[in-house]
């Protein structure tokens, strides 16, 4: 009998085999589509499928498309290939385990250094690493999602795409227990074991750094809390250190919902321009604020053109600082800003990955990774 961890579709396969085996399915029989199968079977169409891939990859059967899938006259009469177990997935020496990934973005140096960091530790591990951008639309991760499960991969590492509703063929996978794991921030609603940066801390720590450069009027600027949770944990964080210093936190001011600051170099001049307005706008009507705090780098680039526009100096009439930063050949940055530690958020997450193949229940498993602070000529007053 398979264990609770055991592949749903492992199910499916086993009984399909001993139907074939048993002479109850004969040599050109049509077997259930996969459609058939999810809905006995109360599992999505994607495990279904792979159950039907696997008994095709064995010879047990042939898909024909269009058709149909048919017990296969070769092999009706022979007994079929061990199905890979779920203990078997503990990673052996020179074997190659094929891992999915599913980035939002390669534009910024955060989702660069992380996938870098991803590609060389999963090398080290006996892991190849095959990646999809979804450029942080769900319609596109959807179709990233179902391109790598074509390719019929071990694990899934996913980088989620801002949006307000979960994916729900992830949420299948996972209920299914095939191993995925969810890095930079987690889903509500998804039980995946989930690697991501303290975001909370660090925005507190941000803080606090500006209230100690003598800033009081601190405003946290950022995309619409509601597509991520690390931009909402970032805002309590701010909030939390206003109010450990005495001082009234603001409500977060939400830049437009065109901007698409995770992908800023891909966006147009007008959707630029549309973006320095607002904030030339913004700073006109908020004249007291004298220092912001950007959830994203983008939000501090376009910050530091409108108030340039505005004859407004940095740092000395406006400090501005940010999550995440993009850096010169020689390292130099130009704001103040928290460095999130890509290093260790793919350690950690290949580490759960590694687990789960071995068939450790890692659900609903956090690892919150400490960044750091990095100080700059945009807060810190000569």
């Amino acid at each position: 009998m398979m264990d609770e961890l055991s592949f749903l579709y492992e199910k499916i396969y086993h009984d399909l085999v001993e139907g074939i085996e048993s002479g109850r399915r004969k040599t050109g029989e049509k077997l259930p589509t996969e459609q058939e199968l999810s809905e006995s079977y109360g599992v999505s169409r994607i495990t279904s499928k792979r159950a039907l891939n696997m008994l095709a990859k064995d010879g047990m059967a042939i898909r024909r498309r269009g058709l149909g899938t048919f017990v296969s006259e070769a092999r009706a009469d022979k007994p079929a290939q061990a199905v890979v177990s779920r203990s078997s997935f503990a990673l052996k020496p020179h074997q190659n385990k094929r891992i999915g990934l599913i980035m939002e973005d390669l534009g910024e140096s955060y989702s660069l250094s992380l996938f870098y960091e991803l590609e060389r530790q999963a090398a080290l591990r006996n892991m190849m690493i095959c990646v999809e951008i979804s450029y942080g639309d769900q319609v596109n991760e959807r179709k990233a999602l179902h391109r790598l499960l074509s390719l019929e991969p071990d694990g899934l590492l996913i980088m989620p795409a801002h949006g307000q509703y979960y994916n729900t063929d992830l949420l299948r996978l996972v209920l299914d227990h095939f191993p995925v794991a969810v890095i930079d921030r987690p889903l509500h609603g998804i039980p995946a074991p989930c690697i991501y940066s303290d975001n909370d801390k660090a925005a507190d720590e941000l803080t606090i750094h500006l209230v100690g450069q003598g800033y009081k009027n601190i405003a946290y600027v950022t995309g619409d809390m509601k597509e991520a949770v690390s931009l909402e944990d970032r805002y309590i964080g701010y909030e939390k250190a206003m109010f450990r210093a005495g001082l009234e936190p603001r409500p977060p001011a939400i830049v437009p919902k065109i901007s698409r600051f995770s992908s800023y170099a891909q966006n147009s001049a007008e959707e630029r321009r549309g973006e320095e307005v607002f904030f030339r706008r913004w700073l006109e009507e908020n004249p007291q604020v004298d220092a912001v705090i950007g959830s994203e780098y983008g939000i501090a680039h376009v910050a530091r053109l409108a108030a340039a526009s505005l004859g407004k100096r940095v740092p000395q009439d406006l400090a501005i600082c940010c999550f995440d930063a993009k850096y010169g050949y020689l390292g130099e940055y130009e704001f103040t800003h928290i460095k999130q530690d890509e290093a260790a958020i793919a350690a950690g997450a290949l580490d759960v990955l590694t687990d789960m193949l071995a068939g450790k229940n890692m659900r609903r498993q956090t690892r919150l990774i400490s960044a750091q602070l990095m100080t700059g000529p945009s807060t810190v007053r000569g």
